[in-house]
């Protein structure tokens, strides 16, 4: 498609960033909210912890300060921000540095608000919250800005601005440009895009000045997340799309040797922080932070990442489907097909070999929204193909459903409250899908696999005890109930009173009342539920059930609960099974 003079790509630009602050100051400003809701809390808080460690108390070994900042403003559900190194004794923090220099300027605004307005000038209060808020927002509109001048260099100005508004309102982006956006992804996604802009001027017109800054931003990305180091990738590949176009880029690079001294000097010199400060407060030049995680390079985690009820990229972000379907039409453009397609393979194998391929919580895949600047091209390829040939009406309905469905998802995560961030089942998502409000008890089937639909018939009553149940640390289990078996009914379903004064919050050590399936002495089949996600503070007792549908009704079924880990105590009465 011609350049048509850019006007439609400003006018989007202009409805996206309007759209994005409009999110991020009136429908969910992160940065007013409490505790582990804030801006400064989870990841953020720990990616930020290098800044009042550094310049308000001056404590980077020892981090003294951390107790009395957990118990204030509760950013964490524990202080796993950082850990005593067994070695030097001394507290190292999780993650590395990257984002505490991005959060800088904002948080030397914040500290001056603070001083200036009575608040406490401790690094977490208001002041601070609203600095990095605030400023993670302008970030976001920085790098939709510099998306937009990468893509308006390539296509149409109608595709450009359709990107754009395809972007901030069908695709989780929005999340993490407006709501969560003090973490590392949106910053990436600017850096991404900032750094294919750097790169190109400098395949234009070759500089010391250029060089040295493509080198210092990688360096700065590697800084942030480390995996972000095959960016070298689109650095090195982009423009190349025939192997005339490789042997200019090797005779160019050839040229100017000096030019990737100058780049190789400015990554090493950013991304060495991060060496300096482990030798610093663990004694050593490379420590492994992420002590319980690590890479599946043998059996990476494709499957689950891409379509899994747990964190699928195509379940909770449909829309970016049609950016793989844009690799297709991108294909014409070699110059842009090789580059991109050869970053985006070996970043999603990195990506999804990590252990915790889920991420933790948060809206989606968000370890790829760093990448969507890269994604943006084939997208931009379908959107031009579907203009051209006048056949828009084919992805019309497919857009407007993956918006509303977006922007549902934003709202559940959010004011609406159905939507769980982290532990999504298919059956709770089915059970959820498209509406706005449920029975309270269906959050049970984020532990539970299965329920019967509907009123059973003729429930048969084969167990009822009136006694109460005590379930605490010293007595972890109840007795189990064993069933016989059903044949011909093959569903049994438990049901049981439960209460505490105090109920346990933290979902590992929720008390869980489990129904399994008995096959030849072993367990063939098991649903449970974790029964503290149905308890509220202030309430009093609640019923819970649970059903399990028997493979074979030949075989017999058991019922109990057990207390998983937890301090407190969980009082059970009234439990009953039935088979139906």
């Amino acid at each position: 498609m011609p350049n048509d003079g850019r006007t439609f790509s400003r006018n989007c630009f202009l409805i996206a960033s309007l759209w994005l602050l409009a999110v991020g100051f009136c429908y969910y400003p992160k940065w007013t909210k409490p505790q582990t809701e804030a801006t400064l809390s989870w990841d953020v808080s720990g990616y930020y912890l290098y800044l009042p460690a550094a310049f308000i108390y001056k404590d980077f070994r020892q981090q003294a300060f951390k107790d009395s900042i957990m118990r204030r403003y509760v950013p964490a559900s524990d202080a796993y921000q950082s850990y005593r190194d067994s070695a030097s004794g001394n507290m190292v923090m999780k993650y590395s540095m990257g984002m505490s220099l991005a959060y800088l300027p904002f948080f030397a605004a914040g500290h001056v608000v603070a001083h200036l307005s009575g608040h406490p000038a401790d690094g977490f209060s208001p002041p601070y919250q609203a600095a990095i808020g605030i400023g993670s927002l302008l970030v976001s509109l920085l790098g939709l800005h510099f998306l937009r001048r990468l893509l308006d260099r390539y296509v149409s100005s109608t595709a450009t601005g359709i990107v754009l508004l395809l972007y901030v309102f069908g695709t989780h982006y929005l999340e993490y440009a407006a709501i969560t956006n003090a973490m590392s992804h949106s910053y990436l996604f600017t850096c991404y895009a900032g750094l294919l802009l750097l790169t190109i001027r400098y395949y234009e017109e070759p500089s010391r000045w250029r060089a040295a800054g493509i080198g210092a931003l990688v360096g700065w990305m590697t800084l942030i997340r480390p995996t972000e180091l095959l960016a070298l990738l689109l650095v090195l590949g982009w423009g190349i799309g025939s192997g005339a176009a490789l042997k200019a880029r090797l005779q160019l690079l050839a040229r100017h040797r000096g030019h990737l001294l100058l780049a190789a000097a400015g990554l090493v010199l950013v991304g060495g922080l991060q060496p300096l400060y482990w030798k610093l407060v663990a004694g050593r030049w490379l420590v492994f932070s992420y002590t319980t995680d690590h890479f599946d390079f043998g059996a990476p985690h494709f499957s689950n990442a891409l379509w899994s009820f747990r964190k699928g990229w195509w379940i909770y972000t449909p829309l970016m489907f049609l950016s793989v379907v844009g690799f297709a039409f991108l294909y014409r453009r070699p110059a842009l097909f090789w580059p991109v397609l050869l970053f985006v393979l070996p970043f999603f194998y990195v990506t999804f070999s990590w252990s915790n391929w889920w991420y933790g919580g948060g809206l989606g895949q968000r370890a790829l929204i760093q990448v969507y600047p890269v994604l943006a091209f084939p997208l931009a390829a379908l959107i031009e193909t579907v203009y051209r040939r006048r056949v828009r009406w084919l992805l019309l309905p497919v857009v407007l459903f993956c918006t509303y469905y977006n922007l549902w998802l934003h709202h559940q995560a959010h004011r609406g409250g159905l939507l769980e961030p982290e532990f999504m089942t298919y059956a709770y998502w089915k059970k959820i899908f498209l509406r706005y409000e449920v029975a309270p008890d269906a959050r049970k089937l984020l532990d539970a696999d299965e329920e019967y639909a509907g009123v059973p018939a003729c429930p048969e009553l084969v167990f009822q005890s009136a006694d109460t149940m005590l379930l605490t640390a010293q007595v972890p289990y109840t007795p189990a109930v064993r069933v016989a078996p059903l044949e011909p009914k093959r569903w049994v379903r438990a049901e049981a009173v439960v209460w505490s004064a105090d109920p346990e919050r933290y979902l590992w050590t929720m008390s869980q009342l489990v129904v399994r399936e008995w096959k030849g002495g072993q367990v063939i089949k098991q649903n449970q539920l974790r029964a503290e996600r149905l308890l509220e503070y202030g309430f009093g007792p609640k019923k819970v059930w649970l059903d399990l549908e028997l493979r074979d009704p030949r075989d017999s079924a058991e019922v109990f609960f057990y207390n998983t880990g937890s301090a407190k105590q969980l009082n059970i009465t009234g439990l009953k099974v039935y088979r139906f």
